[in-house]
């Protein structure tokens, strides 16, 4: 296989990879909204739980330990939930480096061929210069 044959195909796998941690870091992204929604449903629910609970009375000392243990399931599963988007956004940090340094590979691989392509082109030019020369000084040696 020749050189630009071979970086060619590099360059593609490159950008394969890119293309590919851009995907991770969309679908992270979309993971890590859904659950930021569903963290504010959460709090929201709470907050709207309790505030109908403060204008309630005369409730029972049964039906106030049965809220008091409600709120405080709502309150541990959005501790839970802010685990949950708190890891996800690590990983979506982390996708992000990965994407980064896949998109800084493909940029450097394509400017390496792009300077490749550059310098064969003036490889070809000088030969092609050079058989110039060579059949002027020939012509010119025959006149």
């Amino acid at each position: 296989m020749a050189k630009p044959d071979r970086l060619g195909s590099i360059r593609t796998l490159a950008n394969t990879a890119e293309m590919e941690t851009s995907k991770i870091v969309a679908e992270r992204r979309l993971a890590l909204d859904a659950e930021e929604q569903r963290l504010a449903q959460l709090q929201t629910y709470l907050t709207e739980y309790a505030q109908t609970g403060d204008t309630q009375t005369g409730l029972s000392i049964d039906s106030m330990r049965n809220r008091r243990r409600f709120i405080d399931k709502i309150r541990g599963g959005i501790e839970e939930q802010e685990r949950v988007v708190v890891g996800l956004r690590q990983q979506l940090e982390t996708d992000l480096a990965n994407w980064r340094d896949a998109r800084s590979h493909a940029l450097a691989l394509e400017k390496y061929q792009h300077r490749q392509q550059a310098e064969e082109a003036l490889r070809q030019s000088r030969r092609e210069q050079a058989e110039l020369d060579e059949i002027g000084r020939g012509m010119h040696a025959n006149a």
